[in-house]
């Protein structure tokens, strides 16, 4: 159960008590949303949450980071055709120090295990990607990315069928003093993020309702 909690709820002390507004409204000409959970299900549904972004704000490519406190390379991800907007973001992350690759519309990255070295590449690759960008959170959530955190537009929580209410409450509960709205969404079937067109009905609706309402 601590292992569980732990993927979600930072230690008391590093969440500084601050003003917290529900009104979801993105921060910047692109969304950009960050995905808690267990390594496989953060990444299938940072994946699909990337898609309906790109979709909904009609952009040509988009952008998912992954981070985990091994590092998590880049295993798994297809070549194939990619169009040239995903090509050229992936280039751009490249020339910027950091392990990425095309995959169809999405460029995945790979972010370093070392906290502090995580954030500042994903603030590197934001600054590479003026377009939807995703990162999945797939381990115990440090204190260090409290801030990266507070500047993003929405925070999912994937909450496994068989968790306990009381630790999803507690996941919430400890990422109150953040600014970005909370939703909270099950686990996708497996291959279903490989089905980005019709991939948002495994989303739940507090999510899709942020999406469609805000990109």
């Amino acid at each position: 159960m601590s292992g569980l909690l732990d993927l979600f709820v930072a230690p008391a002390e590093s969440h500084p008590a601050r003003p917290r507004t529900r009104e979801a409204a993105w921060v910047g000409p692109s969304p950009a949303a960050a995905v808690l959970g267990g390594a496989g299900d953060a990444r299938a549904v940072a994946r699909l949450l990337v898609a309906e972004l790109r979709g909904h704000g009609r952009a040509q490519c988009a952008l998912v980071a992954e981070w985990h406190p091994e590092g998590t390379g880049l295993a798994g991800v297809r070549g194939g055709v990619a169009p040239a907007a995903s090509r050229r973001l992936a280039a751009s992350l490249a020339g910027r120090g950091l392990a990425a690759a095309p995959a169809g519309r999405t460029v995945r990255c790979a972010l370093p295990g070392e906290p502090g070295e995580a954030a500042a590449a994903w603030s590197r690759a934001l600054a590479a990607a003026a377009c939807p960008a995703v990162l999945a959170v797939t381990g115990p959530r440090p204190p260090a990315f409290d801030g990266l955190l507070d500047d993003l537009d929405l925070i999912v929580i994937v909450r496994p069928e068989d968790a306990d209410p009381d630790i999803t409450a507690l996941a919430v509960a400890g990422l109150a003093t953040l600014r970005p709205p909370v939703a909270i969404t099950a686990p996708p079937p497996p291959g279903a993020a490989l089905l980005p067109a019709t991939g948002a009905r495994f989303l739940s609706a507090d999510v899709t309702t942020l999406v469609r309402g805000l990109a």
